[in-house]
């Protein structure tokens, strides 16, 4: 019987296949488990690998195999598409995350990528020892796209695990026919958006050196507006498409369900820094004319080359606001790239987060995704070979929401070259800057926009440690732009800025020095014009603290400030550490008995959701993710507090105050 996934391949036969051959692993009908399932191991002929194993709802004693059953499809193998390898590599270790029991002597298994590959399904043996590298494969990113794992096969609440089957999409994606195991459950019990990864169509074919990759959206300077941006023709083919001119590539849009009868052209720039690094064309195209609070489509027209088509919605204006409640966001700092502490922590679960939206909440997607700083680990490493990984690795959620940012210490390789010109589509209007790239980089590294009733402010916390002579300059910028956005509160009450390095922290040194060289820089603004909060990353743990306002402490600078411990109408602003998302470094321990500003501190890998409810009410909540713990923790809510400001605007109002531990 003719397969849903191989009429989408085939035109793909000489590189991906059906395959009816397996042999059964594992079959259970437990009392304690939904559904009966049996585990097949996919056997893959002379010259193809597997892609992943594979689950069929049902107990088989015999373990015969009743052909697949759709929507998921049937199990896959596949070999390399071409003589250069790059396609396909196989995976550098196993890691374990499921073992039925002593007596089924069964153990799951989630393949370890290289850096700019994926795995597309777990795999399963009966000896306890990990599969063989040798029979399964990996898949290159940029071949990778997400697909829904909505498909329950199995579900085991004692053990925690559930097994789930991708599902593809004619013309946009190709499910492997494997499963995905879900650590967190049953707390993700019926989460239908549980994100799984398929192969992109057009990776099976002759891909042209011009086809978009990297691809992620930013926000306009106002909600009728929305940047894309992506690169194209890397390494040898560089410059190639950019000699062309701006006929060479552009966008095609329209409201979703519409005729994409828009054009948006795209300008490009070469990216060159130099023998040692990759050289890129990256090109950015301004959508215009847009409705807010809508939703549209978009693809890529790349010289000979078509992206896929991805989709985004719009920023509220005033009239669509009410509608657009609550705003959610997520907010990380220090995410890495090809570790197992960033794969399992930011990338399954905000991806979910970001595609879906997060369970239980209202709206059923997020609106913006907020990196404060430190990316790959780092762009320029391999020869710039991480960092194109790293922005393919995202394109699972850039490419649907806007990616905002700011720059951190691990940007600082070819004076912030990478980061800057990665990141041209952000909204700045703060002039150009000069970096390892180019003389009139424009200036992301302070800038601001208004997103509903939140107005975000980006500032550079490496400036006064790389740039010193350019400080002046940023803070007389910020300070005019506080006391406009001040001014503004009946439209944007809200205010947010954010930067890679704290101001406050309780962890270690880095709370001393250079905390304290930002505090003396910034604090006073934002007391003086009512910063609600200041969000950062840079110590790779978790901290929330009270309002802190200034007070310096000369003998022992980081117990500086002083709180009253507010949650509702705050007297100054509240600070928060999330640089936990996982980056190369590992954990951040806490060496200093938590001071009474701090509300909670965690020494856990996750990421944070803004959650803006109205004018007044603000959720902040911290998702636990973290695989390296004992036993793990997937999917947690490590923090959850509501935030109340009935009285935006300056701090001016004389507060009771308690002092911080001398």
């Amino acid at each position: 019987m003719a397969s849903l996934a191989l009429v989408v391949a085939s035109s793909f036969s000489n590189i991906i296949t059906e395959r009816a051959s397996v042999s059964t692993l594992w079959a259970d009908h437990g009392s304690g488990s939904a559904h009966d399932v049996t585990i097949f191991s996919t056997v893959a002929p002379q010259g193809w690998v597997a892609l992943s194993d594979y689950a069929q709802t049902g107990y088989s004693d015999a373990g015969v195999f009743n052909d697949w059953a759709p929507p998921y499809g049937p199990p896959l193998v596949v070999r390399e598409l071409n003589s250069s390898g790059t396609l396909l590599a196989p995976p550098k270790g196993w890691r374990k995350l499921f073992t039925a029991s002593a007596s089924e002597p069964f153990t799951l298994w989630r393949a370890e990528a290289r850096q700019g590959y994926a795995a597309l399904g777990d795999v399963g043996t009966t000896n306890g020892e990990p599969p063989s590298s040798k029979a399964h494969t990996t898949v290159h990113t940029s071949c990778v796209v997400p697909c829904a794992a909505d498909v329950m096969l199995w579900a085991d609440k004692d053990g925690g695990v559930a097994l789930y089957g991708a599902r593809g999409k004619a013309g946009e994606s190709i499910s492997v026919g494997g499963f995905l195991a879900d650590m967190a459950y049953p707390t993700g019990e019926g989460v239908a958006g549980f994100e799984a990864r398929c192969l992109r169509p057009s990776c099976l074919s002759a891909m042209p050196v011009d086809y978009p990759e990297q691809i992620h959206v930013a926000l306009g300077r106002s909600p009728d507006h929305m940047a894309v941006q992506w690169a194209s023709a890397v390494g040898v083919h560089a410059s190639k498409l950019c000699a062309r001119g701006g006929e060479a590539a552009h966008v095609l849009y329209g409201l979703r369900g519409a005729a994409r009868t828009h054009m948006a052209s795209a300008e490009c720039t070469s990216f060159n820094v130099g023998a040692s690094q990759l050289t890129q064309e990256l090109w950015n195209a301004t959508l215009s004319g847009l409705e807010p609070m809508s939703a549209y489509e978009y693809e890529i027209v790349s010289g000979d080359a078509r992206s896929a088509v991805f989709g985004f919605t719009t920023a509220p204006d005033g009239a669509t606001l009410a509608a657009s409640l609550p705003h959610q966001f997520v907010v990380y700092g220090d995410l890495g790239h090809g570790l197992p502490q960033s794969s399992s922590t930011v990338m399954p679960y905000a991806s979910r987060d970001v595609r879906h939206g997060p369970p239980g909440l209202k709206r059923r997607s997020i609106d913006m995704v907020l990196h404060v700083g430190d990316f790959a680990y780092d762009f320029d490493s391999a020869g710039g070979t991480t960092g194109r990984n790293f922005m393919n690795d995202i394109m699972n959620y850039s490419a649907h929401v806007p990616y905002m940012i700011s720059h951190g210490n691990h940007e600082s390789g070819f004076n912030f070259a990478h980061c800057t010109e990665y990141f041209r589509s952000q909204p700045s209007d703060t002039g150009v800057v000069a970096t390892g790239a180019s003389q009139r980089s424009p200036n992301n590294w302070w800038f601001s926009w208004n997103y509903g009733l939140v107005h975000f402010v980006t500032i550079s916390t490496e400036i006064p440690f790389d740039h010193p002579a350019m400080v002046p300059s940023m803070v007389a910028w910020l300070e005019q732009d506080l006391k406009l956005a001040s001014a503004n509160r009946s439209s944007a009450p809200w205010i947010v800025v954010h930067g890679h390095r704290p101001l406050y922290c309780s962890c270690d040194g880095d709370c001393d020095g250079a905390a304290t060289t930002m505090r003396v820089l910034v604090e006073h603004l934002f007391y003086q014009y009512g910063v609600d909060l200041y969000i950062c990353g840079h110590e790779h743990n978790y901290e929330r603290m009270y309002d802190v306002a200034p007070k310096p402490n000369v003998r022992t600078p980081w117990l500086s400030g002083v709180t009253t411990k507010s949650t509702k109408n705050m007297p100054a602003t509240t600070y928060i550490v999330v640089g936990s998302a996982g980056n190369v470094e590992s954990h951040e321990r806490f060496t200093r008995k938590a001071p009474p500003r701090t509300a909670l501190a965690l020494n856990e890998y996750g990421y944070g959701r803004l959650i803006v409810h109205n004018a007044s009410h603000l959720q902040w909540q911290f998702v636990v993710t973290d695989g390296s713990q004992s036993p793990p923790t997937y999917d947690i809510l490590g923090d959850d507090v509501m935030l109340v400001q009935e009285k935006h605007g300056p701090f001016d109002v004389p507060v009771v105050l308690e002092e911080e531990a001398s």
